[in-house]
């Protein structure tokens, strides 16, 4: 083995390393197993490894013409192209997931969207006859084959379509996303896309999925601090990054198209559920209550624990009345989740509205919705 060989194996294997780092974190110590964004992100891991494996593979053999290795190579090639249109459908889904987390599709629509995958998947499979993604000379030394931009071309479709949703989204005013997150679905691609443009150039040079393995660790760190941003016991988000929210939110109002709303929302009897029922009740009121606002609110507004047995949501709204019209179901989905605790859910629920007129700041908007809530809780009592 030469010095060039043992360069780029060892590069490779470097990036299978990290890869399999984060894999092995998520897979073991997350405790996300069961959100789609955590499924579609160990797809890009696993996918990712399997290319530069292929990799490895593909280069090592090159020069040896035994029966073997010859279809060791062929089976390394419709591997790393098959995989790699199937990379770009985890991508394309995952960014899906991070927009619209509580929408779940149906088979019947994931497997039209898979249908690039599928036809990048056949093209590859039939590559060793027709020649199309690659070839392999006499000396089984790969040689690209005449369509082997349709290769790019299929992957390129999801990147392109998740860019077009996340710029659609991100130019509504009405959404209640952090920035950040845009930011990170728009970068995402940009490595693996110039690795892809640099290697179709430069014939020889193998650095996409090396890129690729940059832009997953990206998101990697980005998932790590979105759960630094959530509380530990509810699921929702935290205090930190309710006021971060609430700073965008003022940011955006001279120009929103309807009316902002916090909504403050308090357990009622909360220190006697802990005091009768013990601790372990509390705690599972709270996060019943964390479900209680899940489900009502619409998705796309943002719901935290604001501290204790206090929680907060902030989302947009066309007028009082659909604002009235939500905290009527909450009251209705109180009932549903007392039915099986020997406890009663009751929340004390105060809300505050503002338009695009209203001269604001965050300290305002939360005394305003504490004191609204207040009111409620005293009128109730």
């Amino acid at each position: 083995m030469n010095i060039e060989m043992a360069e780029y194996i060892e590069v490779n294997i470097i990036g299978i390393c990290l890869l399999f780092t984060m894999w092995v974190y998520k897979k073991w110590i997350s405790h996300e197993g069961k959100e789609n964004k955590q499924k579609y992100f160990m797809g890009m891991v696993l996918c990712n490894m399997i290319i530069l494996m292929a990799d490895i593979v593909i280069y090592v053999l090159r020069g040896h013409a035994s029966i073997q290795a010859v279809i060791l190579t062929h089976l390394a090639c419709i591997t790393y192209f098959a995989v790699q249109v199937i990379f770009g459908y985890e991508w394309f889904m995952y960014s899906l997931s991070r927009l619209f987390p509580k929408h779940e599709f149906r088979t019947r629509t994931k497997l039209l969207l898979f249908m690039p995958a599928w036809i990048g998947l056949g093209m590859a499979v039939v590559s060793p006859w027709t020649k199309w993604f690659y070839s392999l000379t006499e000396s089984n030394r790969y040689v690209r084959g005449h369509f082997i931009w349709m290769a790019v071309v299929l992957t390129g479709v999801y990147w392109i379509a998740s860019i077009i949703i996340v710029i659609r989204e991100m130019i509504q005013n009405t959404r209640m996303r952090e920035k950040s997150l845009y930011v990170v679905l728009l970068v995402f691609p940009l490595p693996t896309f110039i690795g892809n443009i640099l290697q179709f150039l430069f014939y020889g040079l193998s650095i996409t999925w090396l890129c690729s393995a940059l832009s997953i660790f990206i998101l990697f760190v980005n998932l790590q601090n979105n759960q630094i941003a959530k509380d530990t016991l509810t699921g929702l988000y935290n205090r930190r990054q309710m006021k971060k929210q609430l700073f965008w939110e003022v940011g955006k109002l001279p120009n929103a198209p309807d009316l902002l709303y916090c909504m403050m929302i308090d357990v009622d009897w909360f220190k006697q559920i802990n005091d009768e029922y013990g601790h372990v009740a509390g705690d599972e009121a709270l996060v019943k209550v964390g479900k209680i606002l899940r489900t009502s609110v619409p998705e796309r507004d943002f719901v935290a624990r604001f501290g204790g047995d206090e929680f907060i949501v902030i989302g947009h709204v066309r007028d009082e009345g659909e604002l009235r019209n939500l905290t009527q179901q909450i009251k209705e989905k109180e009932v549903e989740y007392s039915k099986d605790v020997p406890y009663e859910i009751s929340l004390s629920v105060g809300y505050i509205l503002y338009s695009k007129e209203d001269e604001i700041t965050v300290d305002d908007i939360l005394s305003a919705a504490d004191e609204k809530m207040y009111e409620v809780k005293r009128a109730r009592q």
